[in-house]
């Protein structure tokens, strides 16, 4: 099946969704936020009945009251329920948070609730150092949206990557509980990408990343200023690809399950619309390893090209 606009329907109470987030295991999960709420749905078993009802997640009291910057989800490694961890601010900056999405989330975790790392709140530190350069200008670097990866990459422990205000997407680690309540710090440990503004651009002016993962071997950041989703690999930080969306949408936030892209487009009524990934994607993952004919950087295409992007999605040839 090609690009569909996936019926979605918003509960009454709901401003506008600014993230999404999805997986394929138990559950089917898929979620949204708003500035201030979490809402939550289940993804279609297959493609026949493409429909999204959202409603509003349990209450969650760690997040109650404050400002929203992303969610991502974590499942059960039985392969039970999933839960959502938010990214949030407070009085003393940015905190990640896990929130259930069911009642049935809450019977799950509390079967493995020693053993699962994310049900203490923590801190997201990524000011506190550079990883492998250093981010021009004085203002505070922070996290702006995050992913959680299924291990770090030399298998221990428990990592994330994250886009930050500095656009740049950087890999962090959960340390050990801190002093100040008992909460573990993540920090940085290696640099993906950088985005390089040239000219009059300033960060200003430019929407945020978004980041989510699109496999075990891959990481999905959504560029909504320029219209794409560019596609690095999880271990180099090498760009595998870059997908073209339609123009003519506001995207904001994007998740990946089974076969398929999730994307989230802002206005007066929002609306997900659901892409096929593209099948260099499936190789790579049913073969565990990177894709030979690695897609470079896409230069600016002619004018056609660009009529063909409001049309449908497109990964752009190298």
């Amino acid at each position: 099946a090609g690009v569909q606009k996936v019926a979605t329907s918003w509960p009454h109470t709901l401003e506008q969704p600014t993230s999404l987030a999805c997986s394929s295991k138990a559950g089917r999960s898929i979620v949204a936020t708003s500035r201030f709420d979490l809402y939550a749905a289940q993804l279609p078993d297959d493609g026949t009945q493409d429909s999204l009802t959202f409603l509003e997640a349990p209450p969650c009291a760690h997040i109650e009251g404050q400002p929203l910057l992303d969610v991502t989800l974590t499942c059960g490694r039985s392969g039970g329920q999933c839960m959502a961890l938010v990214l949030h601010q407070d009085a003393r900056g940015e905190r990640l948070s896990a929130c259930k999405i069911s009642n049935a989330t809450a019977e799950s975790f509390g079967t493995e609730g020693g053993s699962f790392p994310f049900m203490t709140a923590s801190r997201m530190n990524v000011a506190d150092s550079r990883p492998d350069d250093a981010a021009g200008g004085s203002a505070r670097e922070e996290a702006t949206s995050i992913a959680v990866a299924e291990q770090c990459q030399d298998g221990s422990g428990s990592c994330a990557f994250v886009s930050t205000t500095a656009l740049r997407v950087i890999e962090v680690r959960m340390g050990t509980s801190s002093g100040r309540q008992g909460e573990p710090d993540w920090f940085p440990t290696r640099l993906l990408q950088s985005i390089k503004t040239t000219g009059n651009v300033g960060l200003a002016s430019l929407q945020r990343l978004r980041v989510s993962l699109v496999d075990s071997l891959h990481l999905g950041v959504l560029r909504p200023d320029q219209h794409w989703l560019d596609v690095l690999s999880s271990k180099s930080g090498e760009l595998v690809g870059r997908w073209q969306l339609p123009t003519d949408k506001r995207w904001v936030s994007a998740c990946s399950a089974e076969a398929s892209l999730y994307v989230l487009a802002a206005g007066r009524d929002p609306q997900v619309w659901r892409f096929p990934l593209p099948q260099m994607l499936h190789l790579a993952a049913q073969n565990n390893g990177m894709i030979s004919d690695v897609v470079e950087r896409a230069e600016h295409r002619p004018v056609q090209q660009k009529q063909r992007a409001k049309q449908r999605a497109f990964l752009i040839p190298g």
